[in-house]
């Protein structure tokens, strides 16, 4: 039967369950404390690539095989669990949330993307977001410069077969 209890006086919450008593200290202080996160190793087909580590915007070719991106959390308790929020903005938009610091990029699409990093907080807020922009150039035969040389190609063979046409006749 439920009866109401007295409030403690020290403002402990008491619980008892079936494996003891639990105890609650509600006088816990809340840390404002922000973990800031940043990119810490850029992996592109198994090398690691400093000079684009320095870069926040780096351009990748058509073929590559693999792009590792790993990330570091600078926060005061190193045993916590952290929740990564990764998003990949561009073509399609993804979501994953890991508790793993590596995002894995195997094959992306000629395009630009945008890698936005986020991790939560002891509140449960989500952190600053670290950013990085790739883009991943085409072939060459899929360059706006290749393809209006190939339509100018087509042009002066269609006129020239008119021409010949006309001169014919």
């Amino acid at each position: 039967l439920f009866m109401y209890q007295n409030c403690s006086n020290n403002d402990n919450i008491y619980l008892g369950g079936t494996n003891g008593l639990v105890v609650i200290d509600t006088d816990v202080s809340s840390d404002d404390f922000k973990p800031q996160i940043h990119i810490q190793d850029i992996e592109l087909n198994g090398k690691t690539s400093p000079e684009l580590l320095e870069k926040r915007k780096i351009e990748i070719p058509y073929n590559y095989t693999s792009l590792l991106v790993k990330v570091d959390v600078n926060e005061k308790d190193i045993f916590r669990k952290t929740l990564f929020r990764y998003t990949v903005t561009g073509h399609n938009n993804n979501t994953i949330e890991s508790y793993d610091r590596t995002l894995y990029l195997p094959s992306l699409s000629p395009g630009s993307y945008t890698i936005e990093v986020v991790c939560n907080t002891k509140s449960g807020d989500w952190s600053q977001p670290a950013q990085l922009h790739i883009e991943v150039t085409p072939p060459w035969y899929q360059t706006p410069s290749f393809i209006a040389g190939l339509m100018l190609l087509i042009l002066l063979i269609t006129m020239a077969a008119i021409y010949y046409l006309f001169r014919k006749n």
